[in-house]
Protein backbone atom coordinates (compact mmCIF):
# COMPACT_ATOMS: atom_id res chain seq x y z
CA UNK A 1 0.00 0.00 0.00
CA UNK A 2 2.85 2.39 0.78
CA UNK A 3 4.31 1.79 -2.68
CA UNK A 4 0.98 2.53 -4.35
CA UNK A 5 0.66 5.71 -2.28
CA UNK A 6 4.15 6.86 -3.33
CA UNK A 7 3.42 6.19 -7.00
CA UNK A 8 0.11 8.04 -6.72
CA UNK A 9 1.66 11.05 -4.98
CA UNK A 10 4.56 11.14 -7.43
CA UNK A 11 2.26 11.07 -10.43
CA UNK A 12 0.06 13.83 -8.95
CA UNK A 13 3.08 16.07 -8.38
CA UNK A 14 4.46 15.42 -11.86
CA UNK A 15 1.09 16.09 -13.51
CA UNK A 16 0.76 19.32 -11.53
CA UNK A 17 4.15 20.46 -12.87
CA UNK A 18 3.20 19.49 -16.40
CA UNK A 19 -0.10 21.38 -16.19
CA UNK A 20 1.72 24.52 -15.14
CA UNK A 21 4.08 24.12 -18.06
CA UNK A 22 1.29 23.38 -20.54
CA UNK A 23 0.54 27.05 -21.08
CA UNK A 24 4.11 27.81 -22.15
CA UNK A 25 4.90 24.80 -24.39
CA UNK A 26 3.34 23.57 -27.63
CA UNK A 27 0.56 21.02 -27.40
CA UNK A 28 2.67 18.30 -29.05
CA UNK A 29 5.49 18.81 -26.55
CA UNK A 30 3.09 18.68 -23.61
CA UNK A 31 1.56 15.42 -24.89
CA UNK A 32 5.04 14.02 -25.36
CA UNK A 33 5.95 14.90 -21.76
CA UNK A 34 2.75 13.23 -20.59
CA UNK A 35 3.51 10.04 -22.54
CA UNK A 36 7.03 9.89 -21.11
CA UNK A 37 5.71 10.45 -17.59
CA UNK A 38 3.11 7.69 -17.87
CA UNK A 39 5.70 5.34 -19.33
CA UNK A 40 8.09 6.08 -16.47
CA UNK A 41 5.37 5.52 -13.87
CA UNK A 42 4.41 2.19 -15.47
CA UNK A 43 8.02 1.04 -15.59
CA UNK A 44 8.61 2.07 -11.98
CA UNK A 45 5.46 0.32 -10.81
CA UNK A 46 6.33 -2.90 -12.63
CA UNK A 47 9.90 -3.00 -11.34
CA UNK A 48 8.92 -2.06 -7.80
CA UNK A 49 5.91 -4.34 -7.50
CA UNK A 50 7.56 -7.37 -9.07
CA UNK A 51 8.20 -10.14 -6.57
CA UNK A 52 11.29 -11.03 -8.60
CA UNK A 53 10.23 -14.67 -9.04
CA UNK A 54 12.54 -16.56 -11.37
CA UNK A 55 11.14 -16.15 -14.93
CA UNK A 56 11.46 -19.87 -15.77
CA UNK A 57 9.68 -20.87 -12.59
CA UNK A 58 6.92 -18.36 -13.25
CA UNK A 59 6.51 -19.67 -16.82
CA UNK A 60 6.21 -23.20 -15.44
CA UNK A 61 3.59 -22.04 -12.95
CA UNK A 62 1.53 -20.28 -15.65
CA UNK A 63 1.53 -23.40 -17.80
CA UNK A 64 0.32 -25.52 -14.89
CA UNK A 65 -2.46 -23.04 -14.16
CA UNK A 66 -3.64 -23.03 -17.77
CA UNK A 67 -3.67 -26.82 -18.00
CA UNK A 68 -5.24 -27.29 -14.58
CA UNK A 69 -7.86 -24.64 -15.27
CA UNK A 70 -7.28 -23.33 -11.75
CA UNK A 71 -5.18 -20.70 -10.01
CA UNK A 72 -2.46 -21.08 -7.43
CA UNK A 73 -3.16 -20.05 -3.89
CA UNK A 74 -2.38 -16.40 -3.26
CA UNK A 75 1.29 -15.83 -2.46
CA UNK A 76 2.27 -14.31 0.85
CA UNK A 77 4.17 -11.05 0.57
CA UNK A 78 7.89 -11.67 0.99
CA UNK A 79 8.98 -9.64 4.00
CA UNK A 80 12.39 -8.05 3.55
CA UNK A 81 14.21 -7.96 6.89
CA UNK A 82 15.58 -4.58 7.91
CA UNK A 83 19.34 -4.56 8.20
CA UNK A 84 20.60 -3.14 11.52
CA UNK A 85 22.31 0.20 11.08
CA UNK A 86 26.07 0.59 11.15
CA UNK A 87 25.76 2.73 14.28
CA UNK A 88 23.91 -0.08 16.07
CA UNK A 89 26.52 -2.67 15.14
CA UNK A 90 29.83 -0.82 15.30
CA UNK A 91 32.20 -1.56 18.18
CA UNK A 92 34.67 1.12 19.27
CA UNK A 93 38.29 0.07 19.04
CA UNK A 94 40.63 1.17 21.84
CA UNK A 95 42.92 3.99 20.79
CA UNK A 96 46.62 3.32 20.51
CA UNK A 97 49.04 5.64 18.78
CA UNK A 98 52.72 5.53 18.02
CA UNK A 99 54.18 8.94 17.35
CA UNK A 100 55.85 9.80 14.08
CA UNK A 101 59.12 10.25 15.98
CA UNK A 102 58.86 6.76 17.47
CA UNK A 103 58.09 5.34 14.04
CA UNK A 104 61.37 6.79 12.79
CA UNK A 105 63.13 5.08 15.70
CA UNK A 106 61.58 1.81 14.54
CA UNK A 107 62.97 1.98 11.02
CA UNK A 108 64.85 -1.25 11.60
CA UNK A 109 61.51 -3.01 12.20
CA UNK A 110 58.71 -3.57 9.70
CA UNK A 111 56.54 -1.85 12.31
CA UNK A 112 58.08 1.50 11.39
CA UNK A 113 56.93 1.16 7.79
CA UNK A 114 53.42 0.01 8.78
CA UNK A 115 52.98 2.91 11.20
CA UNK A 116 54.38 5.41 8.73
CA UNK A 117 51.95 4.22 6.04
CA UNK A 118 49.06 4.57 8.46
CA UNK A 119 50.15 8.04 9.58
CA UNK A 120 50.44 9.16 5.96
CA UNK A 121 46.79 8.25 5.38
CA UNK A 122 45.40 10.06 8.42
CA UNK A 123 42.35 12.11 7.53
CA UNK A 124 41.28 9.63 4.88
CA UNK A 125 38.17 7.52 5.46
CA UNK A 126 39.22 3.99 6.37
CA UNK A 127 36.69 1.27 5.61
CA UNK A 128 36.18 -1.49 8.19
CA UNK A 129 37.92 -3.86 5.75
CA UNK A 130 41.01 -1.66 5.54
CA UNK A 131 40.88 -1.01 9.29
CA UNK A 132 40.98 -4.73 10.07
CA UNK A 133 43.72 -5.30 7.50
CA UNK A 134 45.80 -2.61 9.22
CA UNK A 135 45.04 -3.97 12.70
CA UNK A 136 46.30 -7.42 11.68
CA UNK A 137 49.42 -6.03 10.03
CA UNK A 138 50.35 -3.76 12.93
CA UNK A 139 49.70 -6.51 15.50
CA UNK A 140 52.01 -8.90 13.69
CA UNK A 141 54.60 -6.16 13.18
CA UNK A 142 54.56 -5.28 16.88
CA UNK A 143 55.36 -8.86 17.84
CA UNK A 144 58.09 -9.10 15.20
CA UNK A 145 59.71 -5.89 16.45
CA UNK A 146 59.66 -6.98 20.08
CA UNK A 147 61.24 -10.34 19.26
CA UNK A 148 63.73 -9.08 16.65
CA UNK A 149 67.38 -8.33 17.57
CA UNK A 150 66.97 -4.54 17.46
CA UNK A 151 67.87 -1.93 20.03
CA UNK A 152 64.82 -0.52 21.79
CA UNK A 153 64.90 1.80 24.76
CA UNK A 154 63.19 0.43 27.90
CA UNK A 155 60.46 3.06 27.59
CA UNK A 156 59.79 2.26 23.92
CA UNK A 157 59.84 -1.49 24.57
CA UNK A 158 57.27 -1.02 27.35
CA UNK A 159 55.13 1.14 25.04
CA UNK A 160 55.24 -1.49 22.29
CA UNK A 161 54.44 -4.31 24.72
CA UNK A 162 51.38 -2.45 25.98
CA UNK A 163 50.36 -1.62 22.42
CA UNK A 164 50.63 -5.28 21.41
CA UNK A 165 48.38 -6.37 24.27
CA UNK A 166 45.78 -3.76 23.29
CA UNK A 167 45.89 -4.74 19.62
CA UNK A 168 45.59 -8.45 20.29
CA UNK A 169 42.63 -7.97 22.62
CA UNK A 170 40.77 -5.73 20.18
CA UNK A 171 41.10 -7.86 17.05
CA UNK A 172 37.74 -9.55 17.76
CA UNK A 173 36.07 -6.11 17.71
CA UNK A 174 37.73 -5.23 14.40
CA UNK A 175 36.63 -8.56 12.89
CA UNK A 176 33.07 -7.92 14.06
CA UNK A 177 33.08 -4.44 12.52
CA UNK A 178 34.41 -5.84 9.25
CA UNK A 179 31.74 -8.55 8.99
CA UNK A 180 28.79 -6.36 9.98
CA UNK A 181 29.52 -2.73 9.04
CA UNK A 182 31.68 -2.93 5.90
CA UNK A 183 29.57 -2.05 2.87
CA UNK A 184 30.86 -5.01 0.84
CA UNK A 185 29.59 -7.46 3.44
CA UNK A 186 26.35 -5.60 4.05
CA UNK A 187 25.57 -5.67 0.31
CA UNK A 188 26.03 -9.46 0.29
CA UNK A 189 23.81 -9.94 3.33
CA UNK A 190 20.53 -8.57 2.01
CA UNK A 191 17.87 -9.69 -0.46
CA UNK A 192 18.62 -9.10 -4.12
CA UNK A 193 15.81 -7.98 -6.41
CA UNK A 194 16.04 -11.26 -8.31
CA UNK A 195 16.60 -14.89 -7.42
CA UNK A 196 19.43 -17.04 -8.77
CA UNK A 197 19.39 -17.79 -12.51
CA UNK A 198 18.51 -21.28 -13.66
CA UNK A 199 21.84 -21.51 -15.49
CA UNK A 200 25.11 -22.12 -13.66
CA UNK A 201 26.42 -18.66 -14.63
CA UNK A 202 25.85 -17.33 -11.13
CA UNK A 203 29.25 -16.43 -9.56
CA UNK A 204 29.00 -19.24 -7.02
CA UNK A 205 32.62 -20.36 -7.39
CA UNK A 206 34.21 -16.93 -6.91
CA UNK A 207 31.85 -16.08 -4.05
CA UNK A 208 32.39 -19.39 -2.27
CA UNK A 209 36.16 -19.04 -2.67
CA UNK A 210 36.11 -15.53 -1.17
CA UNK A 211 33.83 -16.49 1.72
CA UNK A 212 35.97 -19.54 2.48
CA UNK A 213 39.12 -17.43 2.40
CA UNK A 214 37.77 -14.93 4.93
CA UNK A 215 36.26 -17.62 7.15
CA UNK A 216 39.63 -19.40 7.29
CA UNK A 217 41.75 -16.26 7.58
CA UNK A 218 39.68 -14.55 10.26
CA UNK A 219 39.48 -17.74 12.31
CA UNK A 220 43.29 -17.89 12.25
CA UNK A 221 43.50 -14.21 13.21
CA UNK A 222 41.38 -14.68 16.32
CA UNK A 223 43.10 -17.92 17.29
CA UNK A 224 46.62 -16.49 16.92
CA UNK A 225 47.37 -13.52 14.65
CA UNK A 226 51.09 -14.38 14.64
CA UNK A 227 50.95 -17.89 13.16
CA UNK A 228 52.86 -18.37 9.94
CA UNK A 229 49.88 -19.96 8.13
CA UNK A 230 48.11 -16.60 8.12
CA UNK A 231 48.24 -15.30 4.54
CA UNK A 232 47.05 -11.77 3.74
CA UNK A 233 48.30 -11.67 0.14
CA UNK A 234 44.84 -12.49 -1.25
CA UNK A 235 42.92 -10.14 1.08
CA UNK A 236 42.17 -7.35 -1.40
CA UNK A 237 41.60 -9.71 -4.33
CA UNK A 238 39.00 -11.74 -2.43
CA UNK A 239 37.34 -8.62 -1.07
CA UNK A 240 37.04 -7.29 -4.60
CA UNK A 241 35.51 -10.60 -5.72
CA UNK A 242 32.79 -10.21 -3.07
CA UNK A 243 32.29 -6.59 -4.06
CA UNK A 244 31.54 -7.54 -7.67
CA UNK A 245 29.48 -10.64 -6.91
CA UNK A 246 25.70 -10.57 -6.61
CA UNK A 247 25.46 -14.28 -5.89
CA UNK A 248 24.91 -14.28 -2.14
CA UNK A 249 22.14 -11.66 -2.11
CA UNK A 250 20.37 -13.60 -4.91
CA UNK A 251 20.93 -16.79 -2.91
CA UNK A 252 19.11 -15.32 0.11
CA UNK A 253 16.24 -14.24 -2.14
CA UNK A 254 16.02 -17.65 -3.79
CA UNK A 255 15.78 -19.63 -0.57
CA UNK A 256 13.29 -17.16 0.88
CA UNK A 257 10.90 -17.32 -2.08
CA UNK A 258 11.33 -20.47 -4.20
CA UNK A 259 10.40 -23.14 -1.57
CA UNK A 260 7.13 -21.32 -0.81
CA UNK A 261 6.38 -20.98 -4.53
CA UNK A 262 7.01 -24.70 -5.02
CA UNK A 263 4.63 -25.56 -2.19
CA UNK A 264 1.91 -23.49 -3.87
CA UNK A 265 2.46 -25.36 -7.13
CA UNK A 266 2.41 -28.69 -5.30
CA UNK A 267 -0.98 -27.78 -3.82
CA UNK A 268 -2.20 -26.90 -7.34
CA UNK A 269 -0.96 -30.25 -8.65
CA UNK A 270 -2.72 -32.01 -5.78
CA UNK A 271 -6.04 -30.43 -6.76
CA UNK A 272 -5.38 -31.27 -10.41
CA UNK A 273 -4.66 -34.90 -9.54
CA UNK A 274 -7.98 -35.20 -7.73
CA UNK A 275 -10.03 -33.70 -10.56
CA UNK A 276 -8.28 -35.03 -13.66
CA UNK A 277 -10.42 -37.54 -15.56
CA UNK A 278 -7.95 -40.41 -15.76
CA UNK A 279 -9.16 -43.99 -15.38
CA UNK A 280 -8.12 -47.51 -16.29
CA UNK A 281 -9.59 -47.09 -19.75
CA UNK A 282 -9.33 -43.33 -20.37
CA UNK A 283 -6.63 -40.69 -20.37
CA UNK A 284 -7.70 -37.15 -21.31
CA UNK A 285 -5.56 -34.92 -23.52
CA UNK A 286 -5.05 -32.70 -20.46
CA UNK A 287 -2.97 -35.46 -18.87
CA UNK A 288 -0.69 -35.69 -21.89
CA UNK A 289 -0.17 -31.94 -21.94
CA UNK A 290 0.68 -31.97 -18.23
CA UNK A 291 3.04 -34.86 -18.87
CA UNK A 292 4.86 -32.80 -21.51
CA UNK A 293 5.22 -29.86 -19.12
CA UNK A 294 6.66 -32.15 -16.48
CA UNK A 295 9.19 -33.71 -18.88
CA UNK A 296 10.24 -30.64 -20.84
CA UNK A 297 10.22 -28.00 -18.14
CA UNK A 298 10.17 -29.46 -14.65
CA UNK A 299 12.53 -32.40 -15.18
CA UNK A 300 14.64 -30.90 -17.97
CA UNK A 301 15.10 -27.37 -16.60
CA UNK A 302 13.88 -26.84 -13.04
CA UNK A 303 15.00 -29.98 -11.24
CA UNK A 304 18.69 -29.56 -12.24
CA UNK A 305 18.62 -25.98 -10.95
CA UNK A 306 16.97 -27.00 -7.67
CA UNK A 307 19.57 -29.74 -7.19
CA UNK A 308 22.40 -27.29 -7.89
CA UNK A 309 20.99 -24.74 -5.44
CA UNK A 310 20.61 -27.39 -2.75
CA UNK A 311 24.25 -28.32 -3.33
CA UNK A 312 25.20 -24.66 -2.95
CA UNK A 313 23.37 -24.58 0.36
CA UNK A 314 25.23 -27.65 1.62
CA UNK A 315 28.58 -26.11 0.73
CA UNK A 316 27.81 -22.65 2.04
CA UNK A 317 26.21 -23.65 5.34
CA UNK A 318 29.42 -24.45 7.28
CA UNK A 319 31.26 -21.42 5.85
CA UNK A 320 28.43 -19.02 6.73
CA UNK A 321 28.17 -20.58 10.18
CA UNK A 322 31.88 -19.98 10.71
CA UNK A 323 31.61 -16.34 9.62
CA UNK A 324 28.50 -15.56 11.67
CA UNK A 325 30.16 -17.10 14.74
CA UNK A 326 32.91 -14.46 14.44
CA UNK A 327 30.43 -11.62 15.05
CA UNK A 328 29.42 -10.39 18.49
CA UNK A 329 26.03 -9.96 20.12
CA UNK A 330 22.60 -11.06 18.94
CA UNK A 331 21.66 -8.19 16.63
CA UNK A 332 23.48 -9.39 13.49
CA UNK A 333 22.68 -13.04 14.22
CA UNK A 334 18.96 -12.28 14.48
CA UNK A 335 19.09 -10.38 11.21
CA UNK A 336 20.83 -13.11 9.19
CA UNK A 337 18.42 -15.68 10.62
CA UNK A 338 15.59 -13.58 9.16
CA UNK A 339 17.43 -13.70 5.81
CA UNK A 340 17.33 -17.49 5.97
CA UNK A 341 20.61 -18.39 7.66
CA UNK A 342 20.28 -21.72 9.44
CA UNK A 343 17.12 -22.75 7.56
CA UNK A 344 18.52 -25.81 5.81
CA UNK A 345 16.78 -28.34 3.58
CA UNK A 346 13.71 -26.16 2.91
CA UNK A 347 14.25 -26.25 -0.85
CA UNK A 348 15.08 -29.95 -0.83
CA UNK A 349 11.89 -30.75 1.06
CA UNK A 350 9.71 -28.57 -1.17
CA UNK A 351 11.26 -30.07 -4.29
CA UNK A 352 10.73 -33.59 -2.95
CA UNK A 353 7.09 -32.85 -2.13
CA UNK A 354 6.54 -31.50 -5.63
CA UNK A 355 8.15 -34.51 -7.30
CA UNK A 356 6.06 -36.90 -5.20
CA UNK A 357 2.88 -35.11 -6.26
CA UNK A 358 3.89 -35.50 -9.90
CA UNK A 359 4.36 -39.21 -9.25
CA UNK A 360 0.82 -39.47 -7.91
CA UNK A 361 -0.61 -37.74 -10.98
CA UNK A 362 1.43 -39.94 -13.34
CA UNK A 363 0.36 -43.10 -11.55
CA UNK A 364 -3.30 -42.11 -11.79
CA UNK A 365 -2.97 -41.47 -15.52
CA UNK A 366 -0.72 -44.49 -16.21
CA UNK A 367 2.23 -42.35 -17.36
CA UNK A 368 5.95 -42.57 -16.61
CA UNK A 369 8.75 -40.07 -15.97
CA UNK A 370 10.55 -41.28 -19.10
CA UNK A 371 7.92 -40.10 -21.56
CA UNK A 372 6.07 -43.37 -22.08
CA UNK A 373 2.83 -44.76 -20.72
CA UNK A 374 1.99 -47.80 -18.65
CA UNK A 375 -0.08 -50.46 -20.40
CA UNK A 376 -2.20 -53.11 -18.82
CA UNK A 377 -0.83 -56.63 -18.94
Amino acid sequence: MKLITWIYKGSRIALYILKNRAASVPKYTFCRYTQLLLGFISLFALSACSDAVNPQLEDYAKRLERLAGEQRLAAEQLVTPIQPSVAELRRNLPRMSISLLDSFRLNECRLGQVVAERNSSLGKVMTPANQLYYEIKVTRALKECLTAPVELSPALRLELTQALAIKESSLALAVHNFLTTDQVWRANFRFARHSLPMSSADDFTSTFTALSYFAHTLTLVLADPHQVQLDLTLWHEQLEALNHSRFLSAYWRTFASVPAELERLTELLERTTKHIGCSDIARPQQAQYLHNVMLNIYIAKLQPAFARWAHYQQQLAPVLKQLVALTEGELWLNYVQQLGYGHTNTLQQSSRNHAEQWQLLLAKCRLTTTGGSLTDE
